[in-house]
This record gives structure tokens, sequence and C-alpha cells, in this order.
């Protein structure tokens, strides 16, 4: 199953990405690279849905793998700030991180980090105000263990919601007029 949905995918989201780039020349109509970047939004956000839904399968199944080794914590977060660095852009938001240069590695699945960081960060983009600040601060708490925190300029979860938004398919009630496009998975697979 997953080969058969990322597979197409990938390809939608490759040739998008052509149409983007104007690599065989511009495109004769402005709104064709509009259409293209509709496209490439649109393929990406369906594989993301599917990466979380294999990833939750493969949680409550227990074959989901974890490989752990060393992890730069600076490299891991500048990562995910470009893979959303769109995203953050196309809401004039900003992205900061206050990491210590004397941070230690951290031991842990890089993909996995990087897809929770992801999670969070795009969570708070989406729910942040247009022209608002997300940032990641890293310490060290006193028993040794690196803590990272994402916060941000927006009105944030209510107490009475965070139960229900660590669990499979639930979101949270926000007034706000930010889409809610989603599933509801990212915070229970960070969780």
């Amino acid at each position: 199953m997953s080969h058969d949905l990322r597979t197409p995918l990938n390809s939608i989201i490759g040739f998008s990405d052509v149409l983007r780039a104007e690599y065989f020349g511009p495109l004769s109509d402005p709104r064709y690279k509009e259409y293209a970047n509709n496209i490439h939004d649109s393929g990406s956000l369906l594989l993301s849905l599917i990466n979380d839904i294999l990833d939750l399968s493969r949680v409550e199944a227990g074959k989901y793998e974890l490989a752990e080794k060393p992890v730069n914590i600076s490299s891991m977060i500048q990562i995910s700030f470009r893979q959303l660095a769109q995203l953050a852009k196309a809401s004039n938001q900003i992205l900061s991180a206050d990491v210590p240069p004397d941070t230690p590695a951290m031991r842990g699945d890089e993909r996995a980090l990087i897809q929770i960081l992801n999670n969070l960060l795009s969570n708070a983009i989406k729910f942040t105000p247009h022209a608002g600040k997300i940032d990641v601060a890293v310490t060290v708490d006193e028993g040794g263990g690196i803590v990272i925190a994402v916060s941000d300029t927006g009105t944030g979860i209510s107490k009475g919601d965070i139960a229900r938004v660590l669990k499979p398919f639930e979101q949270a009630h926000i007034t706000s007029t930010a889409p809610q496009n989603g599933t509801g998975l990212g915070l229970y697979l960070c969780a």
C-alpha cells in the first residue's frame, strides 16, 4: 500500500516542481504557475497524510522501529526549518531557534525527531496570526535530558482541548479564521 500510494504522489510532486521551476521555458500564462503550485501543495499535503496514517498503523501494530543514533540538534532544527520555509513564508512567519553552542548530541531516530518537530512547527505556523513568530528553544535539564520547546505568538491550545488533541483524529476547537485542514494525527504521533 505504501508503494502504491507514494509512487504516484511523488511523480505528481516531481512533475509539478518541473512546471513551477519552468525548466523547459516559461509558462505562457501566469495561472499555469499558480496551478502548478496548487498541484504541488496538494500532493505534498496528501503525501504527508499518507505518511502519518502509515506511521500510525505501524505504531498501533507495534512495528514502528527506531533507528537510534547521535543527532545534532541544531542541524535537525535547520532541516525542519528548510522543509517548512515555504509554509512559513506564505504567512509571513518568522522561525527562530535558540540552541546553546555547548548542547550535546541527542540519541534518537533523526527521521522521527524531524517529523515530530515538523508537526509541532506546522501547527504553530497554521495557528499563529499572519506575521507571527515561532521559536524553538533547546535547554539541558538538571538530569542531563535535552528539552526542545516550540512556542509561538498564536492563541495556543486551551487546557480543555489538550487531552483531546493528543488522541488520533481529534482537533482543538479553534475560533480563529485559520484553516483547519488536517487529520488530527500530528500531535498524536508526537506524543
